[in-house]
């Protein structure tokens, strides 16, 4: 497949997956995330719960998210997340999440030890956010060219949960994610417990990733 895309200069790959579960992922891989860690071009998944016809009223999509952790791939996945809004006149949508502080309680819920007081917890919450909103907007040039304002989201929550929690909230029909290149094949499809695996298993949308 590595060869086909590079002999025919493909820019973008289409794949379906087929939705496995943690475990037997572990005993048995994925093709789908073999090519999206090592793939030269922008791999788009769709699992196959995803319904195309809902999540794409009409023709191109309407609501774009890209979710960023301001590292590698995320600078390679975002001119084309750009481009792609633009060319949709889709509504733009740029989301990163703060992951909660450690907890010493079983409960997720938990955000803070039990030795931080509730105004530091507050404190770091807040500066984190003023921080990552100030990036999220640095990350845009001035004239974006987009057709609608972007807008731009911070939330404080796993990875995976707050990108599909956001996802759901504001009707979305594509995101967009940068993922860490891998430089052996069967090594990337071995390592299960990644934000992007999560994403591409459980999204009901087309997923677009880039490597950095």
């Amino acid at each position: 497949m590595l060869s086909l895309i590079e002999e025919k200069a493909i820019d973008l790959l289409v794949i379906g997956t087929r939705g496995r579960g943690d475990l037997r992922k572990l005993a048995l891989g994925s093709v789908a995330e073999e090519l999206l860690r090592v793939a030269p071009c922008p791999v788009m998944t769709l699992a196959p719960h995803v319904e195309t016809a809902a999540c794409t009223p009409g023709t191109g999509f309407h609501t774009i998210l890209f979710a960023t952790d301001f590292g590698k791939g995320s600078a390679k996945a975002l001119p084309l997340t750009l481009a792609l809004a633009r060319a949709q006149h889709a509504q733009l949508i740029l989301l990163h999440m703060i992951p909660p502080i450690a907890s010493s309680s079983a409960s997720l819920s938990a955000y803070a030890p039990a030795t931080a007081a509730a105004e530091e917890v507050e404190e770091y919450e807040g500066t984190s956010r003023k921080r990552a909103l100030r990036q999220l907007k640095e990350c845009l040039p001035a004239e974006t060219g987009l057709a609608q304002e972007p807008k731009y989201v911070v939330g404080t929550d796993f990875l995976t949960e707050g990108i599909l929690t956001a996802s759901a909230k504001f009707n979305v029909d594509l995101i967009v994610m940068g993922a860490n290149r891998s430089a052996s094949a069967k090594l990337a499809a071995h390592i299960p417990w990644t934000a992007v695996h999560e994403v591409v298993r459980d999204a009901p949308y087309p997923v677009l990733t880039v490597v950095g």
